[in-house]
């Protein structure tokens, strides 16, 4: 382990194109009903959870920038104290009333501050994340948000709900509200039906390969973090995929020899542009030129990227997914 962090801490010091989209969860809301949950002044304080599966998320491994809730009246949400997290999530039966069970790996995405946003008539109302979330492409997804003093200035409504129980979504809010539910660790409620119909803005991270996979060829790396332009990058090439976990993330790759002549640049000429900085849109390319040698044909390797910021956790902003591919003759 002394190993995986030494060699993580290098990683730190060290023909895209980006593509935003969204995420729309529950697919198919109900713009008939409204549902002024969690955005409900009447309380004052709440804590209140998505919990989404992993196949409303269509296996993107992607940056959640932002998320937007519909609304269905003209108001104003204000808020003393505002704070929003995510988490991958695991679950498959009915979410649990301890808040922090369902959140394994949480990650504050907002951090504590007072807030205030205007909402339209039937349009999105969108909230920016300070810290977008590198979503996984795999596991289901938590988000939480908690606030105190919260005050609608207007009709007391908020949005679109979907009656998940009828249409077949199985999306599952949990909540407490009331004196105290800020800093609650227990829910008062878990349901499926009235969750708030809500949008997710993600940009794609990918690692993406192109050339020549055989001996004697070159393969191109093509790196994307849209959010992380100007930022630090090391690449990171191995023989297996770990994973190295890393506080609440984790790096699919091994620390073995490939690894660390990788990082650290003691063959300048098979690893290049294994270290630099993104461009200005957050892209960047590094070379594999694999050596001509015959025995090096059905070896499988395996490749991935940070990107390092201080005062991110462990001062990485971004850990990609892993590209991998079997070197040909």
């Amino acid at each position: 382990m002394k190993t995986a962090i030494m060699v993580l801490c290098v990683m730190a010091a060290c023909a895209v194109h980006a593509n935003a989209d969204d995420f729309v969860i529950p697919h198919a809301p109900n713009y008939n009903m409204g549902q002024i949950y969690p955005f409900d002044s009447r309380w004052g304080d709440w804590r209140y959870q998505w919990i989404i599966p992993a196949k409303y998320l269509s296996g993107k491994n992607c940056l959640i920038t932002q998320i937007s809730v519909g609304s269905y009246e003209q108001n104003t949400f204000t808020a003393r104290t505002f704070e929003m997290s995510m988490s991958h999530n695991l679950q498959t039966g009915t979410p649990s009333m301890h808040f922090a069970a369902n959140m394994p790996r949480p990650r504050v995405v907002i951090p504590a501050r007072s807030v205030s946003f205007l909402r339209e008539w039937f349009q999105w109302s969108a909230i920016r994340l300070t810290h977008p979330f590198a979503y996984n492409g795999t596991d289901g997804l938590t988000i939480e948000l908690r606030y105190k003093g919260g005050a609608i200035l207007g009709t007391n409504g908020v949005g679109t709900c979907a009656r998940v129980g009828s249409i077949g979504y199985q999306c599952s809010r949990v909540y407490r509200y009331g004196t105290g539910a800020y800093t609650s660790t227990l829910a008062q409620a878990v349901d499926a039906f009235g969750t708030l119909v809500i949008k997710l803005t993600y940009l794609d991270v990918t690692i993406a390969g192109s050339g020549s996979t055989s001996v004697g060829g070159t393969l191109r790396l093509g790196l994307l973090a849209p959010d992380d332009g100007g930022l630090p990058y090391q690449v990171a090439t191995s023989l297996g995929v770990g994973p190295i976990h890393i506080g609440s993330r984790s790096l699919d790759l091994d620390v073995d020899g490939i690894m660390i002549a990788s990082v650290g640049g003691y063959l300048p000429t098979i690893f290049r542009g294994y270290a630099g900085r993104m461009s200005s849109t957050g892209t960047a390319q590094a070379e594999i030129a694999i050596p001509n040698d015959a025995g090096l044909i059905g070896l499988r390797l395996h490749s991935a990227f940070v990107t390092a910021k201080p005062g991110e956790p462990q001062n990485l902003k971004t850990i990609s997914r892993t590209y991998s591919f079997t070197i040909t003759q």
